[in-house]
């Protein structure tokens, strides 16, 4: 999920409706940036600050704790990997372009 702050309360509905279906809810970033892109301006620790820590705490507050942080568009670095993985357990890229 990104984005949780900016959802509708009809997209906020659909979102506790899957996770009621039994679907896992993780956290997908605030503003579903290029991680490439965003590092080309800022360092890792802003990233983390800026998008990765605040989504997660959303979905947190909403009783969805992250274990996954999910990579918008599967862009990922090394450091992104080491820097996320204080913050949870796994962190999840795709192999092609991601549409969402």
């Amino acid at each position: 999920v990104n984005g949780w702050d900016a959802l509708t309360d009809e997209e906020r509905d659909a979102i506790r409706t899957l996770a009621s279906d039994g679907h896992d809810l993780q956290p997908h970033s605030v503003d579903h940036p290029h991680a490439i892109d965003y590092l080309a301006e800022h360092d890792v620790a802003t990233y983390v600050t800026d998008e990765v820590l605040p989504s997660m705490a959303a979905l947190a507050a909403e009783g969805y704790p992250a274990t996954t942080y999910a990579y918008p568009y599967g862009e990922r670095t090394d450091a992104l990997d080491d820097a996320i993985l204080e913050h949870v357990a796994r962190v999840r890229t795709t192999p092609t372009f991601c549409l969402y």
